[in-house]
């Protein structure tokens, strides 16, 4: 998993879920970073 997810958006997205985000928005945020992480 590159650093940019793992570290990055993946950590960022389960603070803003702790904090009160809704769930779809936290791994759509995510999905978003794996995404242009991977290229595809």
């Amino acid at each position: 998993m590159p650093a940019a997810v793992g570290s990055g958006a993946f950590w960022t997205g389960i603070l803003d879920y702790i904090s009160g985000y809704p769930l779809p928005e936290v791994l759509a945020q995510i999905e978003a970073a794996a995404v242009d992480a991977y290229g595809k």
